[in-house]
């Protein structure tokens, strides 16, 4: 019983930090408001975590953790690699909408001032790059894409998507932003279509 209260107590100070955290950001917010949201000492906070650092990345744990399961689901309904790859992007346009700090992670340019906030900006990413490379694959199995380096154009795909998730800080809503990023898609599945259908003559000079 005593365990699984203090799992309750630090899952409340999380909550509490989570919601000081989207609302002022975590350079704004104190160790003293996180405890008062929380209805403990300060003291109590300090017991459960090391300091505020500490208290964000766990949010920002949380968050990464949800929005993967998040698109996890949402891949999980199609089996058309190229509804998949669709899936997966526009998903994760529709939770960085709702998760605002690890939207405030990626965007801020401030993770690199916490070396664990950066190392775990990374971990994610790699992670988001993994699943597109998994479809693409899957697409170029099944005689839908054709690539060379899957690697590289996980990375390429993820990179324009990102640019793009940036409007979502400048007032674009989620519904225009889904249909930018379909349209981006769209197009790209067209071009690897193009080349798996339609070969380039190599008649001399450069080879790409």
């Amino acid at each position: 019983m005593p365990r699984k209260r203090d799992e309750e107590l630090e899952e409340s100070i999380l909550e509490s930090a989570k919601k000081l955290f989207a609302r002022f950001g975590p350079k704004k917010t104190t160790m003293d408001e996180i405890a008062l949201e929380a209805g403990v000492g300060k003291g109590t906070v300090y017991y459960y975590f090391e300091d505020k650092e500490d208290i964000f990345l766990r949010v920002i744990e949380d968050e990464a953790n949800e929005l993967l399961e998040r698109i996890r689901r949402a891949i999980s309904e199609y089996e058309n690699p190229v509804h998949q790859l669709q899936a997966f992007f526009v998903e994760r346009v529709k939770s960085l909408s709702d998760l605002v700090n690890l939207r405030w992670l990626k965007f801020s340019g401030e993770s690199v001032r916490w070396e664990s906030l950066e190392k775990e900006e990374l971990k994610l990413l790699r992670k988001e790059q993994e699943m597109v490379r998994d479809i693409l694959e899957k697409g170029r199995d099944k005689g839908l894409f054709a690539f060379e380096d899957g690697k590289k154009l996980a990375g390429n795909l993820t990179s324009i998507i990102t640019a793009l998730d940036r409007s979502l800080l400048e007032g674009i809503s989620v519904k225009e932003l889904k249909r930018k990023i379909e349209e981006i898609v769209g197009m790209l599945v067209e071009g690897l279509r193009a080349r798996k259908l339609k070969p380039e003559k190599r008649t001399g000079g450069a080879s790409f």
